[in-house]
């Protein structure tokens, strides 16, 4: 049986979303030709580990009192690697849903329901300026392990686009 890495570079990882699953990984940072792989999830670190290793795309994990979410990377013969999302800011996730009335069976307005606080990759993108009313329009990306659909609200802004890469949600949100 193969080790991952020597002694030294092996580090041991909690997968929050195994219940703190630890997790023997071997941590590198990338390179900057590494990140412009035409991929649209930022990373700035991997993670090496076993087959057998309990983690999968879409996981939690905790390196070094940061939280990082787990996307899909690289599959070798005895090891996988993973790229490292840092997850840099904690919003309010909310999602309106359509309530009917027992009574009757017509449908009331939309109820807003609280999802909770959810941990994300967050950044600004570009500042666009609507033409008409000449007001600055921000757009931001972000990147979740929790599934976020279209139409949800992330901290006030409207969720526009969601794409589902390499285990992870890619939204852009206005």
């Amino acid at each position: 049986m193969r080790t991952i890495g020597t002694k030294r570079n092996r580090e041991i990882l909690r997968n929050i979303s195994r219940r703190n699953a630890e997790v023997l990984a071997e941590v590198s940072s990338v390179s900057q030709d590494a990140k412009s792989d035409g991929a649209m999830i930022p990373f700035r670190r991997t993670m090496k580990v076993s087959m057998s290793a309990c983690v999968q795309p879409g996981d939690v994990v905790r390196y070094a009192d940061d939280h990082y979410a787990v996307a899909e990377f690289q599959d070798q013969i005895d090891s996988r690697i993973y790229r490292m999302v840092p997850l840099n800011r904690k919003v309010k996730h909310e999602r309106d849903q359509i309530v009917k009335d027992l009574a009757t069976g017509l449908t009331k307005d939309n109820v807003r329901k609280n999802l909770g606080q959810i941990e994300v990759f967050w950044r600004s993108l570009t500042l666009l300026r609507d033409g008409a009313t000449d007001t600055k329009l921000k757009r931001y990306q972000v990147v979740s392990p929790v599934e976020i659909k279209e139409g949800d609200i992330l901290d006030g802004l409207m969720v526009k686009v969601v794409e589902q890469e390499a285990g992870l949600y890619v939204a852009e949100v206005k």
